[in-house]
This record gives C-alpha cells, sequence and structure tokens, in this order.
C-alpha cells in the first residue's frame, strides 16, 4: 500500500530541521503496520474467505484516503513555506500547474 505518491505527501508534511527523523519515524510505524496487518489478514482470510479480505483492504484503503483528504494541508500547486507556515505570503515566483486560475 505504500506508494511513491504517498512517500513523498509525507515528507511535504514536516519542516525541514526535522523532515529526516520525522519521516524516519512514520516509516518505520508503517511497516510496523504492516507487520501486524499480515495477521489480521490471516485472520480474516480464515474467517471470511478472500473476498472478506478484499473487502477489509478496499475498506482500509478508502478510510485512508478520507482522512488524508479530510485532515491533511493541501499542497497542490503551493510553496513548501506556505505549507509550513499558512500565514506567510506567497513568494515573487509563482509556480502552477495551471496558469490560468
Amino acid at each position: 500500500m505504500n506508494s511513491t505518491a504517498n512517500h513523498t505527501y509525507r515528507t511535504e508534511l514536516f519542516p525541514t530541521q526535522i523532515r529526516a527523523r520525522a519521516v524516519g519515524f512514520v516509516y518505520s510505524f508503517d511497516r510496523l503496520a504492516t507487520a501486524f496487518s499480515s495477521y489480521l489478514i490471516g485472520f480474516v482470510l480464515v474467517t471470511a474467505g478472500v473476498s472478506g479480505v478484499f473487502w477489509m483492504l478496499a475498506a482500509a484503503m478508502l478510510l485512508c484516503v478520507a482522512v488524508t483528504l479530510l485532515l491533511g494541508p493541501r499542497t497542490l500547486g503551493r510553496a513548501y513555506e506556505e505549507i509550513e507556515d499558512p500565514g506567510r505570503p506567497r513568494s515573487a515566483v509563482d509556480v502552477r500547474l495551471n496558469p490560468n486560475p
């Protein structure tokens, strides 16, 4: 479940001074959760079958998407400094995907 986009998004959430340590902690927690989820998948496979595992994983992915969309900061088209400090004005260089807002 850990994709490149997810890893890239995580790195943008932390200030530069603590970024490496924070991302390392999050990645370690992710690996630990992956180890425990294997047992959960095995349990669901025995009790509910393959379709139960499919629906459990689909629900987990939807939960992750919902939490990220609802609680995560918006990063698309924004400078890192603006994400870090929302009250800070934009710099003179304005890089956007779509130049016509």
